[in-house]
């Protein structure tokens, strides 16, 4: 399967914060039809409403002008390309927090295809993150999911898990799954994103 994002390797965290903003901004706009104005003769109501039925989007090939990413053009099924967008926006506010924005040598797989959402260095150590665009942590036993990948990450490694701050739904600022245990690190509400560091259980 094609993937919509491709990224080069060994960024620094805020150029790769930059470069996906491009990203996300440029594809929200052909397939969510940001200020689209309705046809001539067609009622806003009417244009929304038949959009509402559009199960595929026409996303254009497009090279950032720094060709650190790309994005697949075609059409794409519309599920998939918000899926990836709300991925990418965690992604995003992830590398701007207060913790991961000094990151260097920044991969990022935005796709959910197998493998970390983002993974680099930090002051010199590695880390790697797993990060859920949904809007709750509770669905699908996502976070146990995430939890048990984070887990496998090589030993020395910082763990991060990030979501939106509604999609936390614990009331805790920890939360512990079979594989470890979720800390909060950074000030959510300032920076839109919860970023947890990730602490494994002895017998994860």
């Amino acid at each position: 399967m094609a993937y919509l994002v491709h990224l080069v390797t060994n960024l620094r965290g805020t150029d790769a914060a930059d470069a996906m903003e491009d990203v996300f901004t440029r594809v929200a706009s052909e397939a969510i039809g940001l200020a689209e104005p309705a046809p001539a003769g067609t009622s806003p109501f009417d244009a929304l409403r038949r959009g509402l039925d559009k199960r595929t989007v026409r996303v254009s090939d497009w090279c950032h002008p720094n060709g650190v990413v790309s994005v697949s053009g075609g059409e794409w099924d519309r599920g998939e390309v918000e899926t990836n967008l709300r991925q990418i926006e965690i992604i995003v506010l992830a590398l701007r927090s207060s913790i991961l924005r000094a990151a260097t040598e920044v991969k990022l797989n935005p796709t959910q295809q197998g493998g970390f959402d983002a993974e680099g260095k930090l002051k010199g150590t590695a880390w790697v993150l797993e990060a859920f665009g949904g809007v709750n942590v509770k669905n699908n036993n996502k976070l146990a999911e995430d939890g048990e990948a984070l887990s496998r990450a090589p030993e020395g490694t910082r763990r991060f898990f990030a979501c939106r701050p509604r999609a936390w739904t614990y009331r805790s600022e920890r939360h512990a799954v079979k594989a470890g245990v979720f800390v909060l690190v950074n000030h959510a509400d300032a920076e839109g994103v919860r970023l947890f560091e990730f602490a494994p259980s002895s017998t994860g």
